[in-house]
């Protein structure tokens, strides 16, 4: 019964961890999608879609550890 309560106790702080890196992830992608829209060309839209894209991933991976933390 122990093991299980660290086990579980280990799981939601690693999954709290991961949390705050997709959070410092999800920032750090905003800014650089910021940046890019001073930019006008091609590469830049295309680089801009591919972190917007990246946004949406590590979102629903951030959901996923929410509802685990529960």
């Amino acid at each position: 019964m122990q093991i299980s309560y660290r086990l579980d106790s280990y799981q939601k702080h690693i999954l709290r961890v991961i949390g705050r890196e997709v959070s410092v992830t999800i920032d750090v992608l905003r800014k650089l999608i910021n940046e890019l829209r001073d930019e006008d060309s091609e590469i830049a839209f295309a680089a801009s879609k591919k972190a917007y894209a990246y946004i949406r991933r590590l979102g629903k991976l951030g959901k996923m550890g929410s509802h685990q933390d529960n």
